[in-house]
């Protein structure tokens, strides 16, 4: 309830004190209708969950809660959808920022779906959300709604791995339930990326930078047991972000959904976004000037470790042992 002790999502909302209500008439700060005209933007947090009952997005915002209608395609999703609607404490419409988060958050078959005792007219419908990443895992459905134009996006989806024997038999079919399932999210994964690629081509995005840990990583194809090919590939040993291969291929695969890492995996970690993401803004967004002032020089804690990932001599004193470290993190079981 509000004023319990709970923060609540509408209280989230706050006016900039450089807000000039002369300029915009008079009321409350609003970020869809008065970020542009600021320099410096006031950010918007958005929280996606995904509804059980209609398989749509659910969003929570500081003024706002329920399935989006600009998130919705009317010519290809027939399901009715849920009515968004400012908070109304006094109606029962109303959510504290600890239950939108775990409802974000509800990974299923894990947790259980949050319920949310939602007043809508029809008193047989019980709202059940879960984990957002189930309708949309890279959050971008929510940006595009908002009309967001620079997309600065880290796809932490995990992505499918190659499976030389696949389980036979009835042990198997569970397992190829659980393969179908991946197969979707990937298609899926790659699906969000062509619509953005596309919007990117045409105008629609001014800007994108996407970044996940495998970009830059050798996918050749497995051959045939005859000679089918009259050239060679040549590899480089960097990826296009300067990142030594076997150093990002060994944190592609560790266990980054735990709590808990080793020093070195931490650093490795740290160092390896760092990298990846100067080098995708670089490229993504640079030519949008007001987003940096070009300058990305600093002492960072993962210093020693990034010169470590991004060597380009043949060997160092230590890249054997950290490799054998971070090798050892995708051994890791819940």
């Amino acid at each position: 309830m509000p004023g319990s002790g709970t923060l609540e999502m509408h209280e989230l909302p706050f006016t900039p004190k450089d807000h000039d209500p002369s300029l915009v008439g008079p009321g409350q700060f609003n970020p869809v209708q008065h970020n542009w005209l600021r320099r410096d933007k006031v950010p918007v947090l958005v929280l996606n969950a995904t509804t059980v009952n209609t398989g749509h997005g659910w969003q929570f915002t500081p003024t706002w809660m329920g399935e989006s209608p600009w998130a919705i395609h009317s010519t290809a999703d027939s399901v009715p959808r849920l009515q968004w609607f400012w908070y109304q404490p006094e109606a029962g419409w109303y959510i504290s920022l600890g239950r939108a988060v775990a409802a974000s958050a509800s990974v299923p078959g894990v947790f259980s779906p949050l319920n949310l005792q939602a007043p809508y007219k029809d008193p047989e419908l019980r709202v059940q959300l879960v984990d957002g990443g189930v309708y949309d895992n890279q959050g971008t459905v929510s940006l595009l709604a908002s009309n967001c134009n620079v997309l600065l996006v880290s796809d932490a989806a995990g992505q499918l791995l190659l499976e030389l024997q696949p389980s036979t038999g009835l042990q198997g079919l569970g397992k190829y339930a659980v393969r179908s399932m991946d197969t979707l999210m990937e298609r899926i994964r790659q699906a969000n990326y062509g619509d953005l690629s596309a919007r990117l081509m045409s105008g629609l995005l001014r800007g994108m930078m996407f970044v996940h840990m495998k970009a830059g990583l050798d996918a050749d194809p497995i051959q045939l047991d005859f000679p089918t090919d009259a050239y060679t590939i040549r590899r480089s040993g960097l990826t296009p972000s300067g990142v030594r291969k076997e150093f990002q291929q060994a944190l592609a695969e560790l266990r980054t959904d735990l709590d808990a890492f080793t020093p070195e995996e931490s650093e490795s970690l740290m160092a390896l976004g760092y990298q990846m993401t100067t080098n995708a803004f670089i490229r993504g967004v640079s030519h949008l000037r007001e987003l940096s002032d070009g300058s990305s020089s600093g002492s960072w804690p993962f210093g020693d470790m990034l010169e470590e990932i991004t060597s380009t001599h043949a060997n160092t004193a230590r890249r054997h042992e950290l490799l054998t470290l971070l090798q050892e993190g995708k051994k890791v079981r819940l």
